[in-house]
């Protein structure tokens, strides 16, 4: 069996019947180009037009994505179809994409404009799927307020390739759209001089405790990780945990004692490390925690009384 092309557009000539996807006769929307197509097949979005989303798009198997120009030439080689998810979402969808098979997603920019202050996801996937790669490849995701975006969440596969596509958002928000989590496994993002973005697993001596709700911090080559919620019981979330990403080994380091009647909370907290020299900060690799919570859902029981203040100068190296 060949694979095909599919071309989707919202032309006069484009229509959502069964046998659309002709150059002459596009598709048009990206959701009927997928129920039509077959394995391996190529769907082209003509990037004359933006495709306004307010459902999870659905990869049902091994698929391209990528764009057309259908005028009578192309305006520039990265003339990108622009996918508008609105979020005006349905309860339980907050994903881009969910993808069973491998997806290979190219010359596509997305556009996030939440209604809700929900978080958004940009690539899912079955826990009992076997996603063997993920490409992502002169792609653009711009996003147009400050909702946290995760870029993958719980994909059960590290073999993803994300090359010469970038994030626009307020730069606090870039982080987050770098991220990668999962809750079974440990991944890194690395750049390359090439600027391609690889992500690959990270295989510790002993496995890292699953943690969320915590704050982190890196400098170097030590991944420090405050506070949280643990759910396996292996460490005390009143303990930092200092990550050797190196060797691929952790300790933790308890937090100075408190009163018993008020403990110090690290559910919902903000941390700061303090890496270069400021003023009035005696010196570097103080970490500052304020905040606290009774856990990680709600306000909690009490904030902490006192900003906690720790010295982590001789356990990082700063230089």
């Amino acid at each position: 069996v060949h694979s095909r092309t599919i071309y989707v557009s919202q032309n006069q000539n484009s229509t959502d019947t069964a046998d659309c996807g002709f150059f002459n006769k596009p598709c048009n929307s990206l959701r009927q180009a997928i129920k039509i197509s077959d394995p391996s097949d190529t769907i082209l979005m003509d990037s004359n037009y933006v495709y306004h989303q307010n459902k999870t798009i659905s990869i049902p198997h091994s698929l391209i994505i990528s764009s057309y120009s259908a005028g009578p030439a192309m305006k520039s080689v990265d003339d990108k179809a622009i996918l508008d998810f609105l979020f005006h979402f349905e309860e339980g969808d907050r994903t881009f994409f969910s993808i069973k098979q491998k997806l290979i997603l190219t010359n596509i920019k997305l556009i996030v404009n939440p209604t809700s202050d929900r978080y958004v996801i940009v690539f899912s996937a079955d826990q009992n799927q076997n996603v063997s790669k993920i490409s992502i490849v002169n792609c653009v995701f711009e996003q147009l307020s400050g909702t946290e975006m995760t870029f993958f969440d719980r994909v059960p596969f590290f073999d993803a390739e994300v090359n010469k596509t970038s994030f626009v958002a307020n730069p606090l928000d870039i982080k987050t759209r770098k991220q990668r989590v999962d809750f079974e496994q440990n991944g890194v993002l690395d750049q390359n001089f090439d600027g391609e973005y690889h992500i690959k697993e990270m295989k510790f001596q002993v496995p890292l405790p699953k943690r969320y709700a915590h704050t982190s911090h890196v400098v170097n080559d030590t991944m420090i990780v405050v506070g949280g919620v643990d759910t396996s019981g292996q460490f005390s979330t009143n303990e930092i945990l200092l990550i050797d990403l190196i060797g691929r080994t952790f300790r933790g380091l308890k937090f100075p004692a408190c009163n018993p009647a008020s403990p110090l909370m690290f559910h919902n907290h903000q941390s700061l490390l303090l890496t270069r020299g400021r003023e009035g900060c005696e010196k570097e690799g103080r970490l500052l925690v304020v905040g606290g919570g009774g856990n990680c859902f709600s306000f909690g029981t009490h904030f902490n009384r006192c900003v906690v203040s720790l010295d982590l100068s001789d356990e990082i190296k700063l230089t």
